[in-house]
């Protein structure tokens, strides 16, 4: 008998709120898909997960573009449901002395990654699926030193407002979700 769960993959699910997801997915008898930058961690979450149904784990930095290619690429089967949760956030005021690479490396996974990944998996999402957003709290108000997470969130906030609008037409429904501070 062919297996007809439906799949979703959600992103950063390692830890936290991306954890917390792929639980009530597995709960409800979906088969989760999760990718995250730390094997260490991941492997943990998906060994701790396991018991509640099919869960499968990927390495992925967001911030690497041709690796989100090449995840995409090797994707088989449908995708029902696709939770952009991985972000990272490093602190610092546009007065203080920084280095670009902290700026790109949050705009790489946090904006960049999301779109590079969701445009890849698409003809893999069937008419109908779902895409949610993890945006932020921030990414709806300004806070000091978060130059670079408010923009990619408040970005994310955009895109899903572009997406909304150009896969409505075959059902697929996308939101963003703008949690506060969390554990």
């Amino acid at each position: 008998m062919a297996d007809t769960k439906k799949v979703a993959l959600v992103t950063g699910a390692s830890k936290g709120i991306g954890k917390t997801i792929a639980r009530w997915l597995l709960e409800r008898g979906w088969a989760v898909k999760t990718c995250a930058r730390s094997g260490d961690e991941l492997g943990r979450t998906v060994g701790e997960l396991s018991m509640l149904g099919r869960i499968e784990g990927t390495v992925l930095d967001l911030g690497n573009r041709e690796a989100v290619k090449r995840y995409c690429a090797a994707w088989s089967g449908p995708i029902h449901a696709l939770v952009n949760n991985a972000a990272i956030c490093h602190v610092k005021r546009i007065d203080e002395p920084a280095e670009d690479r902290f700026w790109d490396e949050v705009l790489d996974i946090n904006l960049n990654g999301v779109h590079f990944l969701t445009r890849g998996l698409l003809e893999h999402m069937p008419d109908g699926g779902r895409i949610v957003n993890i945006s932020s709290q921030l990414g709806q108000e300004a806070r000091a030193g978060y130059g670079a997470y408010c923009a990619s969130k408040f970005g994310l906030i955009g895109l899903t407002k572009v997406w909304a609008k150009e896969l409505g037409p075959r059902g697929i429904t996308v939101n963003a979700v703008c949690p506060g501070w969390v554990k």
